[in-house]
């Protein structure tokens, strides 16, 4: 008996602790009870996401629940190589978003880098003019939306596969989370590995 009362006594004492701090997920939405320095806190990354073949039509993805994100390399994890003018200019990186059938709720998409938390910026902007060209990584940092938002129903581009097509403003290299959100729930994310030339 008294081991058991010993048991109930620390895990209660677990529970108020957990419940004291709880450190949110990576790209977690607004209104999740975290405050603003909370929310920039480094998400725990591990390893690239491992690519997957897709269809012949848009080759290689990584998965994130109902899309795939689809970098157009050809290793074997999601790992994007900067373009070789970098530092003095970095280029939007386009990542086409394909998804098997129409999305029934809409998705959003929210990142971070791994090592310090700062915000990554995307821009799939159907209708909304010409992408951000090259500039310097605070230029990035400026420019494209916190949150992309992708529409329920017909995508964008029909052929030859379904898919949302944009970029992903990567500002440096090291590892960034993207996570996918649908219906408040998460439902995926995607670890890619930047890396200089």
């Amino acid at each position: 008996m008294a081991r058991l009362l010993r048991v109930i006594l620390v895990l209660g004492v677990l529970e108020v602790a957990s419940a004291s701090y709880s450190s949110p997920a990576c790209g977690a939405p607004p209104g999740y009870g975290h405050d603003k320095a909370q929310r920039r806190t480094a998400p725990a990354c591990g390893r690239p996401t491992r690519l997957k073949h897709v269809s012949p039509a848009v080759g290689a993805g990584a998965r994130a629940g109902p899309i795939w994100f689809i970098p157009g390399v050809t290793s074997t994890r999601a790992i994007i190589q900067l373009l070789p003018r970098y530092p003095e200019e970095l280029y939007p990186t386009k990542v086409l978003i394909f998804v098997r059938r129409p999305l029934r709720a809409p998705i959003t998409l929210r990142g971070r880098r791994c090592s310090d938390g700062k915000a990554l910026r995307f821009w799939y902007r159907a209708d909304d003019g010409e992408p951000p060209g090259a500039g310097s990584s605070s230029q990035l940092e400026q420019v494209g939306d916190l949150v992309a938002e992708l529409q329920a129903g017909e995508p964008p581009i029909t052929q030859p596969a379904l898919g949302y097509p944009g970029y992903i403003l990567f500002s440096a290299p090291g590892k960034w989370k993207v996570s996918a959100w649908q219906n408040g729930r998460l439902v995926g994310t995607v670890v890619f590995r930047v890396v200089a030339p």
